[in-house]
């Protein structure tokens, strides 16, 4: 096997070790997923509820969030716009049923756009995107930011009344 597991208990003491293939995990990741058993082995023997990240995990979390970014004055559909300059053929979207790079999501979103200007969508309206989630939905989004609208999704699985 990849990743084997052993837990040995005693009288008064658990040992835990974790075998893997370096193709699987590396050092790090086998660490964490020791760090996390060992959490939440401390969490079940001190009768406390255990939680989904181990406390390294959580300094870990604080560290990478202690500095804010610079906030940027500028709309995401222009982010988009200047990304597709830069790195025309990177991956923008990458989904269950396809994917499509940065040039081919703005030329998609640009089309659509002007379809939905022509129909009248512009500043102030709001457009519901309700379809399942799939390579189209970033889309639709897009297109409908870069005619001034916003868009909300809707929850297909809600009954129709609902929507």
């Amino acid at each position: 096997y990849d990743i084997v597991l052993g837990i040995n208990h005693g009288a008064k003491t658990i040992e835990i070790d974790l075998d893997y293939a370096h193709h699987c995990l590396t050092d790090k990741q086998a660490g964490r997923i020791l760090g996390h058993l060992q959490s939440n082995i401390v969490a079940i023997l001190n009768s406390e509820i255990p939680t989904l990240i181990s406390p390294q995990d959580e300094q870990d979390v604080w560290a990478w969030n202690s500095t804010v970014p610079d906030t940027a004055n500028i709309c995401v559909h222009d982010l988009i716009s200047e990304t597709v300059l830069r790195q025309p053929d990177a991956p923008a979207v990458c989904s269950w049923d396809g994917d499509f790079t940065y040039a081919k999501l703005d030329h998609l979103a640009t089309r659509l756009a002007n379809g939905l200007v022509k129909l009248g969508v512009g500043r102030g309206d709001i457009v519901p995107i309700c379809f399942e989630k799939s390579k189209w939905t970033p889309v639709v989004m897009l297109a409908v930011m870069k005619t001034g609208a916003a868009s909300v999704t809707m929850d297909t699985s809600q009954p129709e009344e609902r929507l």
